[in-house]
């Protein structure tokens, strides 16, 4: 069979053709896992992170209530107590919220702390 210029200009378009979807169905792939990365992101992993903060943030503020009053050597309020004993509470909360989110393996770790500030 003789190759004439239209069956080489049909094969080298249907040759375009197959590299135009094979690459299209690679960047497919790529968005999809893209997508699925930032669902992750968004999702538990943004809620946990937020927990995260509030518990850094409920435990800096309570301590710190209490430091300053400690570091005058006066004795504690009950007003500051009572704002310690809340930020304190409030960082239970992040913590029991951290210890049941999706992250278990992670969360070993948090149950010593969450038994730790029940007491």
């Amino acid at each position: 069979m003789k190759k004439t210029i239209g069956l080489k200009l049909g094969g080298c378009f249907l040759l375009t053709l197959a590299v135009l979807l094979l690459t299209s169905l690679y960047a497919l792939n790529g968005v999809t896992n893209i997508r699925q990365t930032l669902e992750q992101i968004t999702g538990e992993a943004w809620n946990t992170s937020e927990s995260a903060s509030l518990l850094s943030l409920n435990v800096n503020q309570g301590s710190g209530l209490l430091r300053s009053s400690l570091s005058y050597q006066e004795v504690i309020p009950d007003e500051i107590l009572n704002k310690a004993e809340f930020h304190l509470q409030q960082s239970l909360s992040s913590l029991e919220h951290l210890k049941n989110g999706s992250y278990q393996e992670q969360s070993k770790v948090l149950s010593q702390l969450v038994e730790q500030f029940s007491v």
